[in-house]
């Protein structure tokens, strides 16, 4: 009687056997073109091209749509006119930074991004949520304390 455990074991070591010969003589380029590694391969590819030459030309793209803009933009701005990603965008924003080209002014997100060399941006004005909070405290009425209503009884 033959062992089926003994068989699967001979048929997937000639069969490793086999996948190890064919990739030996066949060149990468056709066996990167396949593909047969689903979204997830093609995801992996996506994002080693953007982080290998990718990010140098949106840095170009960024600095060449802040040059349109004086007043510069913010991140969201940015993105949206671009259609990029937002890791993609913060990448080329740290590398024109870094490298002296962009100039950035304010705090998160009010941060406003424009090209070294170029005129300030307008600060952003002050949110009007914190203003109405102040005159809300100053608009309430003093509360009376108890010793001051047993006074006047």
């Amino acid at each position: 009687m033959v062992d089926p455990n003994a068989v699967i074991r001979g048929l997937a070591a000639s069969f490793a056997a086999n996948v190890i010969e064919a990739l030996r003589h066949t060149p990468l380029e056709e066996i990167t073109s396949l593909g047969g590694g689903g979204a997830r391969a093609a995801h992996r590819t996506a994002r080693r091209s953007a982080s290998a030459g990718g990010g140098h030309k949106t840095a170009q793209a960024v600095a060449a749509l802040l040059g349109k803009h004086k007043e510069g933009l913010r991140a969201d701005q940015l993105r949206a006119e671009l259609g990029v990603a937002r890791p993609v965008l913060l990448r080329a924003l740290a590398e024109g930074l870094a490298s002296g080209t962009l100039k950035k002014h304010g705090q998160k997100r009010g941060t406003v991004y424009s090209v070294h060399g170029a005129s300030h941006p307008v600060k952003p004005k002050p949110a009007h949520r914190k203003a109405a909070k102040k005159t809300a405290k100053k608009a309430k009425p003093h509360r009376k304390t108890k010793k001051a209503s047993k006074k006047r009884r």
